[in-house]
């Protein structure tokens, strides 16, 4: 055989090779996407016991939404400022991060108003740790809520009087508070 197919024959079967490989990758079990840290990307539905609020038997909903680009949003019914709370938040918008092969940190922040005086109570900052639990389709963890109050201040409006969530100190949370989230599939 001559030197020139001789490459060329190779060069085909190395192409062949590398083909085979690239589809092979391209298929990933759900542990194999979790172990690049995306896996995460979704949105999942949040429960959480209130009985850490103290009110027994009851379970505190919401919705998570790990963006791709890592960001995050929450909604939760502490958005409705429905009973038994006396105050309405916003929503919850913050960043993720893959900290170890299925853990995550993520940050948010949002304002809370006191609905017995109508003004911005102030800043809340969540700080979360979570990790998959055993499929891939559940996350367990913690949230640690901070808070950082507003002044009553120079202007009429609390809201106007709110520090800088960037720069100032936060109340640290008084103990965490445990949390799961189960990924929402189509049906």
């Amino acid at each position: 055989m001559k030197s020139g197919r001789k490459k060329t024959l190779f060069s085909s079967t190395v192409l062949a090779v590398a083909a085979i490989v690239l589809v092979a990758g391209a298929h990933q079990t759900p542990a194999s996407a979790q172990s690049q840290g995306r896996a995460i990307k979704g949105t999942w539905v949040l429960s959480m016991d209130t009985g850490v609020f103290g009110i027994p038997g009851g379970v505190f909903w919401g919705l998570v939404i790990f963006h791709q680009d890592g960001t995050v949003t929450i909604v939760d019914g502490g958005d409705l400022g429905s009973a038994p709370f006396d105050t309405t938040d916003t929503a919850q918008r913050g960043a993720w991060a893959q900290v170890g092969r299925q853990t995550f940190k993520a940050t948010t922040l949002f304002l809370r108003k006191d609905e017995s005086t109508g003004e911005a109570e102030g800043w809340h900052r969540g700080r979360f740790t979570l990790e998959f639990d055993g499929d891939g389709e559940h996350l367990i963890g913690f949230v640690d809520e901070e808070t950082l109050a507003c002044d009553p201040g120079p202007t009429p409006f609390r809201l106007l009087n709110c520090p800088d969530p960037l720069t100032s100190v936060f109340t640290p949370s008084p103990f965490p508070i445990p949390i799961k989230l189960t990924r929402l599939r189509a049906q």
